[in-house]
């Protein structure tokens, strides 16, 4: 995937077909495009959005022009048909101007395209594995590139010669990344991420990633922050890295009872453990508080139990915690670290926890399918359905507080009016089950995550798909 400079625009890949997608306020299909794309670095929009770059599986370099996406050039047929081994494409970037176009290919050869000529350069020769990441600079005159010979590469665009060569990484290195004013290199290898200084070629720091699983990804901020938000699955692992301090800012490690959730002010972050706990976070501070143990405080008998689900009120000032089998669902405070309400009713183990906007109803998505309301005002049940044929497995409420969405085993999606508690329509052109619903913040759209790896859009209150 790749987003464009002002964030208009959306390109997704498959092996089979590239899409442009038009991701204003009004998300649409813009076109289709022939050809899909190997890499994952392969996919670029130039700086000032006019142009799309496009790697493909067939080993051919097609620039498309945005505004008239069936009007295409390519840039060279000839990857694979003059060597011994197929030179496959494997990453591109644009410079900052948007003049040149460099592409990475297999065999550690970097070629450079001057544009709008469409002339190609000499190649850029040195590394001996495949490209997998490059960057231009900020002003245009360097450009960096990772490569699988686990080695970084500077390089002068103007000479085309190799001014330095970065060694240390112990792996493979996936991606780099130039600091805003040009005068830092981040590289990013499985085992750790290296911090250079881009002037005077030495290494500055290094920061060992929190866990080797899935790659790293590399962003720097407009204030000069290098950060990581990595989430591991298996290890329920969140890092952020703070370049500014060279060091990982902070780490939080939960474990696999659940997902953690994080305030809307992003300030305070909590997890679950599986033996009843919850530990809330101090993201600015960069520190955990004591363990909160909700199970035990709660079961006079001492019932060890697992967070199941955990959400977080739109203040931030409560979070709701539902454990155990059959459940507890409990509400606390995230300052006072008190309990403020228990629920009165066990129910089914609950898989989702939401909040209405106001944090005066809370819903609840169970394993039989179920949706719980309570009104937290009155500290009492409103209602009771069974919105899904098996587990409901998401829950979520939109922005003005009207509609709940639901999304179940059953390979659906529900919107309920929440004054009525009826079915306002059903989404059920799905292949696998529901993982996760969420509303957008104006409320006008509405996006699903199948268990399949497929996203939809969807407007509201039309509720249609959005690439229709």
């Amino acid at each position: 995937v790749a987003f464009s400079r002002d964030g208009k625009r959306m390109a997704s890949a498959s092996t089979k077909e590239t899409i442009l997608w038009d991701v204003t306020s009004h998300p649409r299909r813009l076109a289709t495009l022939q050809h899909g794309v190997g890499y994952s670095g392969t996919l670029a929009f130039s700086p000032k959005d006019s142009l799309l770059a496009v790697a493909t599986v067939d080993n051919l370099l097609v620039l498309y022009d945005v505004s008239k996406p069936h009007e295409k050039a390519v840039l060279s047929h000839d990857y694979s048909s003059q060597a011994s081994e197929p030179r496959l494409l494997t990453a591109v970037a644009f410079s900052a101007d948007g003049n040149i176009l460099a592409a990475g290919r297999s065999d550690g050869v970097i070629d450079l395209w001057d544009l709008p000529l469409h002339r190609k350069r000499s190649p850029l020769q040195g590394h001996t594995g495949l490209i997998n990441g490059m960057a231009f600079s900020p002003d245009g005159r360097s450009m960096a590139t990772a490569s699988w010979d686990m080695t970084v590469r500077l390089w002068n665009v103007a000479t085309q010669e190799s001014i330095h060569r970065y060694i240390g990484h112990r792996a493979r290195v996936t991606s780099v990344a130039f600091s805003p004013d040009g005068t830092k290199l981040a590289s990013s290898a499985v085992d750790e991420i290296k911090v250079w200084d881009a002037k005077h070629w030495e290494e500055e720091f290094t920061m060992l990633p929190t866990t080797s699983a899935g790659r790293n990804a590399l962003t720097f901020y407009p204030d000069g922050n290098l950060r990581q938000f990595m989430y591991s699955a298996d290890q329920r692992t969140i890092s952020l890295l703070d370049f500014a301090q060279r060091k990982r800012a902070v780490s939080f490690r939960g474990d696999r009872s659940c997902s953690p959730a994080l305030s809307p002010d992003g300030k305070t972050l909590v997890t679950g453990t599986s033996d009843g706990k919850i530990v809330l976070w101090d993201v600015p501070a960069r520190r955990q508080t004591t363990p909160i143990e909700v199970e035990t405080r709660l079961d006079p008998n001492g019932r060890t139990g697992t967070i199941d689900a955990l959400a977080f009120a739109s203040d931030g000032k409560m979070v709701a915690v539902a454990c155990g089998d059959p459940a507890i669902i409990s509400l606390w405070g995230t300052h006072s670290r008190q309990r403020l309400w228990i629920s009165p009713k066990h129910t089914n183990p609950v898989l989702s926890l939401a909040f209405s906007p106001d944090a005066k109803m809370l819903a609840a998505a169970n394993w039989s399918g179920k949706v719980r309301l309570w009104d937290l005002t009155n500290k009492s049940e409103a209602a009771e359905w069974l919105a899904h044929i098996g587990m409901a497995g998401s829950i979520a409420f939109s922005p003005d507080g009207k509609t709940l969405a639901t999304g179940g085993q059953d390979k659906t999606v529900r919107l309920w009016n929440v004054s009525t508690k009826r079915e306002v329509c059903a989404f059920r052109d799905f292949k696998r089950e529901i993982d996760s619903v969420a509303f957008s913040l104006d409320g006008k759209s509405l996006a699903v995550l199948s268990h399949d790896k497929q996203i939809r859009l969807y407007h509201t209150p039309s509720f249609v798909e959005a690439d229709e």
